[in-house]
């Protein structure tokens, strides 16, 4: 009725078609792309951009997958996080290294592979020998072949021989009386059996007792419920299953011994729930949070029991590299690298020196902290504590300097915060560089893995 005066309307101009609506997504969805191939492009090109890869099989369609999130930061100082691509593996000697240039062609970044971080969790383990679809059903086609497969023999007969030994220390009076008493119970047995005597290799189906039918049908349905749990690889669910509820159990008796060592080990993975809380986040940088979580629980370790085998295998699962020290060095509440090493801290400091310019450092003046923004930011409930302690430094020169002497008072959640400040980008400019670089990369791989 509102188009009456425009004159006759056709319907294909109102209702458009299935081509018309599959053609505009393409569309739009090839206009995403270049948009965001500009971004990653710009990214890429100052080392701002990282991508955590993920394989994962489907045990029903056989099928391998291989998906992959990137995190980059963005000219202003922003983080983003998302998933770039989620792709089957199509062809038996396609590789994921190959998988990955494909999809990344698409975006114009296959010739700026070096200057990409890859994020991963995944240790290399030893290769393992892999059996096709096919192999697996030729397998369990040739043993339906051999339960079909009739015997030679129709009939065939068990004997069980029972040796009875006298015990030496009973006599030879108690023994006799035994031997004849087991005589006596064997001819009464043989009796028996010679009356009822039923040859049951002429008997039918018809002829077998309800009772034993019952009997038979169910070890048939138990044999059916074992083979359909093997099928379909229920076993370690069966299993794990069994044993969290042994465990419940034992935690719920207060009586069992084992009850105190319940109760520390659930201190001790509290601890590290707090720590998983903190390194899994997606939406901010995470890298600045393992030197601050990992001294925290060498502390918890060295106060708990067993503080010795806690500290080594603590030391032995993490090795604090160059990118971490760093990383809480350029958050402004953990500047002070407290639980690093003298030569982490030092060589953390060398580093950030030779990346400023020659013409950075000439120009460079004393700023005072009236300079710095200090804007409003959340109270960290957990890493508040992780926080440096307030400490007053001489001002220098230097840029990295002056950056270690500044007091700050506001708690950041997210560093970058911090650097999107205009100021604080005029007072320390190549600190800010190398920040939106450090925080394009995660800690871990596992808040990729989450989604």
């Amino acid at each position: 009725r509102e188009f009456r005066a425009q004159g006759e309307l056709l319907i294909d101009d109102l209702l458009p078609s299935d081509r018309t609506v599959r053609n505009e997504v393409d569309r739009a969805a090839e206009q995403g792309r270049n948009i965001l191939k500009t971004k990653l492009i710009a990214a890429v090109e100052d080392y701002r951009l990282s991508i955590s890869p993920d394989i994962w099989s489907d045990r029903h369609r056989h099928i391998s997958y291989l998906g992959a999130s990137v995190h980059f930061v963005d000219e202003n100082g922003f983080f983003h996080c998302f998933d770039l691509f989620c792709t089957e593996f199509k062809w038996k000697k396609k590789t994921a290294a190959n998988i990955i240039k494909d999809e990344l062609a698409i975006f114009g970044l296959t010739e700026l592979m070096d200057k990409i971080t890859f994020i991963t969790d995944r240790e290399t383990k030893k290769k393992q020998k892999n059996i096709s679809p096919a192999k697996l059903l030729s397998i369990s086609t040739s043993v339906r072949r051999t339960e079909l497969t009739p015997t030679k023999t129709e009939t065939t007969t068990i004997t069980t021989r029972t040796l009875t030994q006298a015990s030496p220390e009973l006599s030879d009076e108690e023994e006799e009386l035994r031997n004849a008493a087991e005589t006596d119970d064997s001819s009464d047995e043989e009796t028996d059996t010679d009356d009822e005597e039923v040859d049951y290799a002429a008997a039918t189906a018809d002829d077998i007792p309800v009772s034993a039918k019952a009997i038979l049908d169910v070890i048939k349905n138990c044999k059916s419920l074992v083979k359909y749990v093997k099928k379909a690889n229920l076993n370690r669910q069966l299993q794990l299953e069994r044993e969290k509820q042994n465990n419940i159990e034992q935690i719920n008796d207060d009586s069992s011994p084992s009850t105190t060592n319940n109760s520390t080990n659930a201190a001790t993975l509290h601890q590290w729930r707090n720590v998983l809380n903190e390194v899994q986040i997606r939406t901010a940088p995470s890298l600045y949070c393992v030197l601050p979580c990992i001294t925290y629980l060498r502390e918890q370790m060295i106060n708990g029991e067993k503080k010795e085998k806690g500290v080594q295998l603590l030391d032995k699962m993490f090795t604090m590299e160059d990118d971490y020290i760093r990383a809480s060095f350029l958050h402004p509440n953990y500047k002070q690298l407290r639980g690093a090493t003298k030569e982490q801290i030092e060589s953390c400091y060398n580093f950030c020196r030779d990346f400023i310019l020659p013409s950075n450092t000439m120009n460079d003046s004393i700023r005072t902290d009236e300079n710095i923004i200090q804007p409003s930011a959340k109270k960290l409930k957990f890493m508040t504590q992780l926080m440096d302690k307030k400490e007053t430094a001489p001002a220098s020169a230097d840029e990295i300097d002056h950056y270690i002497a500044l007091t700050v008072e506001e708690e950041y959640t997210d560093p970058l915060v911090f650097w999107r400040q205009e100021r604080n980008q005029l007072t320390f400019p190549t600190l800010y560089r190398l920040a939106k670089r450090t925080f394009a990369a995660p800690c871990s791989s596992a808040s990729g893995e989450l989604e």
